[in-house]
């Protein structure tokens, strides 16, 4: 967007008693307005998930605005999970070539984007392992923190991951020993450790 701006000069003069008024302009001048913009998403591959399930996450930037976005860091939290080794992936959508770092912080994953050009679109993509989780009714909540030099910090949409299985131990038992020709009684003992109800057993 350019904002253009003309000044317009009235003024007037004197020839012995007649007094003439005239008006001028001046030449038109032009300034660009600069935008930066960030918007994102984050979304992920199931609805529901039991612990040790792995998860493929993916959060997609992209800058709407007429000006490149510089020094863009996403801290993306990993409450309850395990960044899988070596799964992460990025893919701009235009022809943007730069580089994106991958660090961990505490439970957290910091991408760290040099610049994100007007119009751009990066998907970055990574996987996490559910932890052994103990609470059998506890959902994954979190969103994700974007900022870049030029825009506030700023939270994606929040995920809610559920954690619904169905667990099914077995335990059976039966007698040390028995006569020859005699029968053998079992007992069979089936219990659900999961928190959804187990069917078609």
């Amino acid at each position: 967007m350019n904002v253009k701006s003309q000044a317009t000069i009235a003024y007037a003069y004197a020839l012995g008693s007649l007094k003439i008024k005239s008006i001028t302009t001046s030449n038109i001048v032009s300034t660009e307005v600069r935008t930066v913009d960030l918007l994102a998403k984050k979304i992920a591959s199931t609805e529901y998930f039991k612990p040790e399930d792995i998860i493929t996450y993916s959060i997609i930037i992209t800058n709407p605005g007429n000006s490149k976005a510089t020094d863009v860091i996403i801290t993306d939290s990993l409450f309850r999970q395990s960044f899988v080794q070596d799964s992460f992936r990025y893919l701009f959508l235009d022809e943007s070539k730069a580089d994106i770092k991958l660090s961990i912080n505490d439970d957290n994953l910091v991408f760290e984007i040099s610049e994100l050009k007007a119009h751009a679109v990066c998907v970055l993509t990574y996987q996490a392992i559910v932890d052994e989780i103990e609470e059998i009714c506890l959902d994954l909540r979190n969103c994700t923190s974007i900022a870049s030099k030029e825009v506030q910090p700023f939270a994606t949409n929040k995920l809610n991951l559920k954690q619904r299985y169905a667990k099914i131990e077995c335990l059976k038992k039966t007698v040390d020993h028995v006569y020859l020709n005699s029968d053998i009684n079992y007992e069979i003992t089936l219990s659900n450790k999961g928190n959804i109800e187990a069917i078609d057993l």
